[in-house]
């Protein structure tokens, strides 16, 4: 089976003014780069894919960081009342 290299092969040709192909030529072409564009389609769904779950997971550490955030300066005031509490009894 030789490789299709171009449409102007000699099982290509234009009849009637419309492009037409011989079956075992469509076939070939379809053999050929099946697979490759299937490959193709296949690894852009994975991919969008991947971009979903991504997105979810960084919400999620977005999330868990302003948890974080919130939670380090509610101890950081509470210090700051512990140490004023503790200067006004040393006096």
């Amino acid at each position: 089976m030789g490789a299709i290299t171009s449409f102007s092969d000699s099982a290509i040709y234009k009849e009637m003014g419309m492009l037409y192909m011989e079956p075992k030529t469509v076939i070939d072409f379809i053999t050929q780069l099946g697979f490759p564009i299937a490959c193709v389609c296949y690894l852009f769904y994975a991919q969008a894919k991947e971009r979903e779950a991504h997105k979810a997971e960084a919400e999620a550490w977005t999330t868990a960081l302003h948890n974080n955030t919130l939670a380090l300066q509610q101890l950081s005031d509470y210090i700051k009342e512990l140490k004023g509490i503790m200067s006004r009894d040393s006096k």
